[in-house]
C-alpha cells in the first residue's frame, strides 16, 4: 500500500478518534486538544477540518465563559463530523 492509500484508509478512523477526543475533553483542555488535532489531522491531509479547527483555536484564545467554550466545541465537532 502506498502512502496516499494508507492516509486515505486511515482518515475515517482518525476523524472518529478526533470526535471522541473533542467530546470527552474537559473545557480547560479544549484549546490544547484542538491544537493537537490541527497537527494530527494536517498530517493526514484533512485540510478542511484543519482550517476550521484553526479558526476554533483563534476563538478559544478569546473565550469569555462556558458558553463560548461550548460554541467552540460545537464548531470543532462539526469540523470533524462533517468532513
Amino acid at each position: 500500500m502506498d502512502v496516499g492509500a494508507f492516509i486515505l484508509a486511515r482518515q475515517p478512523v482518525l476523524l472518529e478518534h478526533a470526535r471522541t477526543a473533542l467530546e470527552q475533553c474537559r473545557d480547560e483542555d479544549l484549546p490544547s486538544e484542538v491544537h493537537r488535532l490541527i497537527g494530527t489531522l494536517g498530517a493526514y491531509r484533512l485540510d478542511t477540518a484543519v482550517a476550521v479547527l484553526m479558526s476554533v483555536e483563534e476563538l478559544l484564545a478569546s473565550v469569555n465563559g462556558s458558553s463560548d467554550v461550548a460554541h467552540a466545541r460545537r464548531l470543532a465537532l462539526a469540523a470533524v463530523i462533517e468532513h
